[in-house]
């Protein structure tokens, strides 16, 4: 199964994590970069805002085309209990061309089970793996085997015959 990693780093937590995770599953890896500066404290603001208020910014045209991919894992982080905005964007543009779906969340500590759901509902179909590593954890030894976990989890997917992503795990941690 053709695989792509499309994610939004801000801090460059949830990049080392999509680095990881592409190498562990041989996927073409591509960042969502925003065309909005999100440095500093009124970045900061902005991000929160733009989260809270479902807002979708500008990003940059996509390298790769998602139709060319059975499977695009999607990963991001979670600010203020809410999908980042330019992985919103990403979403909303992209989605109708999704075959099948996975998805990693990096965050503070909660709002993994709202922002699966959103992704999901943005995305028109249900995720066949989901990750979810608080900073705690993208900083401790067990992560290698929640991505392990995680990565086993879709590529279950490639080897069935990829019909409906049946076991949908509410969230797998370290």
């Amino acid at each position: 199964m053709k695989t792509l990693l499309v994610y939004y780093s801000r801090s460059g937590n949830t990049r080392k994590l999509a680095q990881q995770l592409a190498e562990q599953c041989g996927a073409d890896i591509e960042q969502i970069i925003d065309q909005r500066e999100r440095t500093g404290l009124v970045g900061y603001f902005r991000s929160a805002l733009e989260a809270l208020l479902g807002i979708r910014p500008p990003i940059h045209a996509s390298k790769f085309k998602p139709q060319d991919y059975e499977l695009i894992v999607i990963g991001g982080p979670i600010w203020f209990w809410n999908m980042a905005s330019p992985v919103r964007s990403y979403v909303v543009q992209h989605g109708a061309n999704f075959n099948r779906v996975a998805f990693f969340l990096t965050c503070g500590g909660s709002g993994q089970e709202k922002v699966f759901a959103d992704l999901e509902r943005l995305c028109g179909r249900r995720a066949c793996a989901r990750l979810a590593l608080t900073e705690h954890q993208l900083h401790q030894y067990r992560q290698s085997s929640a991505l392990g976990r995680f990565v086993k989890k879709f590529e279950q997917e490639r080897a069935s015959d990829g019909g409906e992503a049946g076991g949908l795990d509410s969230h797998l941690a370290a």
